[in-house]
């Protein structure tokens, strides 16, 4: 199947709504070093809003999925925008201590598992084999586009309307990114695939050793990851207050630092996805966890 000029603007339309989604998720670590000193928060405290968002995510992850598998990936996909474009609105205006921003947050979490899973699906039904790793890995770019942009915003809001500028203007992404995401899949048809199997959850997935190696693999690189994307920004803004700065221009300094990072990932998604179409899935897995091991 070849990619023609519509399917490009397809593609870049769902990316685009990606980013949307991206820009919420990263929102509160990037402000975390303005609210633990204006919500007075412990680390532990501090870091439990970012666990309650993740650990809601998570779970709705598993059940958009599932939603999914019922009632198409394209509905499930709107729905969860659309909710979580909602979410993130009521995170910018009404979190402003401790108990509302848990709540909110965790709400924001709970909303948008349906963003990534079922997008995926729905390149697997766009495209052909020869080219699904490019989609997909331009797919899983455009959140770390999202984290890099939500970051530098939050770098020019922080110093100028601290934590509830940045609020807003980062969590209004994600109604934008639900409102792309209609515009492309106004005409996508809504496909809903039947399960062959009889096994079940417990026989398909839990029976299946490569499929759960596969998932512990990328449980334990998430267990890294996930616990850096919330730290990184307020490590880096102590370093920098440390280092003479201001309060909130340390913050905008962290944030502009980590979203070096971030960039770096969109590289790393679209090339590896690209190879994963020329050298095979399982070659360029097993080349990158090969490579990290032998830097960590």
């Amino acid at each position: 199947m070849g990619i023609s000029n519509k399917i490009d603007l397809w593609l870049t339309g769902i990316c685009l709504s990606r980013v949307g989604t991206g820009l919420v998720l990263i929102t509160y670590a990037a402000a975390l070093p303005v609210l633990q000193r204006e919500w007075g928060m412990s680390a532990t405290t501090g870091g439990s809003i970012s666990s309650a968002n993740q650990i809601a995510y998570a779970v709705s992850l598993v059940i958009f999925s599932s939603l999914a598998d019922l009632w198409g990936a394209k509905r499930v996909y709107l729905g969860s925008m659309t909710i979580g474009g909602v979410s993130a609105i009521f995170f910018a205006f009404f979190a402003r201590d401790y108990y509302s921003g848990i709540v909110l947050y965790t709400l924001v979490g709970l909303s948008l598992g349906g963003s990534y899973t079922t997008g995926l699906m729905l390149l697997f039904e766009r495209y052909a084999t020869a080219k699904r790793g490019m989609a997909m890995g331009f797919f899983i770019a455009s959140t770390s586009a999202g984290y890099t942009l939500s970051l530098l915003i939050s770098g020019l809001a922080l110093p100028l309307g601290g934590y509830k500028l940045s609020f807003f203007l980062t969590c209004l992404g994600t109604p934008i990114g639900a409102a792309v995401a209609w515009l492309t899949l106004w005409r996508t048809k809504n496909t809903v695939v039947r399960r062959q199997g009889k096994g079940g959850f417990v026989g398909d997935v839990v029976k299946n050793k490569p499929a759960m190696l596969l998932i512990a693999g990328y449980c334990f690189h998430n267990w890294e990851l996930l616990g850096m994307w919330t730290w990184t920004p307020a490590f880096l803004a102590a370093c920098f207050a440390f280092g003479g700065a201001e309060a909130l221009k340390a913050a905008g300094l962290g944030s502009y630092a980590t979203a070096f990072f971030h960039f770096t990932s969109i590289l790393a998604s679209f090339s590896m996805g690209l190879l994963s179409d020329r050298q095979g899935r399982a070659v360029v897995v097993a080349f990158v966890y090969k490579r990290q091991l032998q830097s960590s």
